[in-house]
């Protein structure tokens, strides 16, 4: 059990440009990027769409592999589109 745990990483996931909505995701041992996009955007989007790209919580695209999540890292999936910031405000009206 402590071995499997040290083999994943659990990590929240939301759509490009959303700050709420997030389902955790387990990146398993070994798993490619593509395939863990494909696997967390069909739990994300229950199936109806398959996202493309990914990125961190700071805009940064993850390219080539899962190396550099951590644990407890929110990523963000895009349908094709680059990085829609988040834009967090109040509004007195």
């Amino acid at each position: 059990m402590e071995q499997q745990q040290q083999q994943q990483k659990r990590v929240r996931v939301l759509p490009n440009g959303q700050f709420s909505g997030a389902t955790r995701v387990v990146i398993q041992e070994d798993e490619d990027l593509g395939t863990f996009i494909d696997r967390a955007s069909k739990k994300l989007w229950k199936g109806a769409k398959i996202g493309t790209r990914l990125f961190f919580d700071n805009g940064d695209e993850v390219i080539d592999d899962l190396n550099d999540v951590v644990v407890g890292d929110t990523l963000y999936i895009s349908d094709g589109e680059d990085w829609i910031g988040i834009l967090l405000f109040r509004c007195f009206c």
